[in-house]
């Protein structure tokens, strides 16, 4: 039991520093789209992309909690 709840633990900071990982970028291209002036579709489409991967991120580390603690949902 230990040794699972170890691999999550793991796994979980993976995923909580890849999402920080992910706010960092998003800062980035903001500051990138104030520079470079991009048309006001193709940022809108990067902001869109943006927001997919982070709830993608989120939602993988509420299924990671809710494994952990021996939740399941249908």
């Amino acid at each position: 039991m230990f040794q699972t709840d170890e691999k999550y633990e793991r796994k979980l900071k993976s995923l909580q520093l890849e999402l920080m990982n992910l706010g960092a970028l998003k800062d980035k291209l903001e500051r990138q789209l104030l520079y470079d002036k991009l048309s006001p579709g193709a940022e809108k489409l990067i902001n869109i992309r943006l927001v997919q991967i982070r709830k993608c991120y989120i939602a993988k580390i509420y299924q990671l909690r809710d494994h952990k603690d021996g939740k399941t949902t249908d």
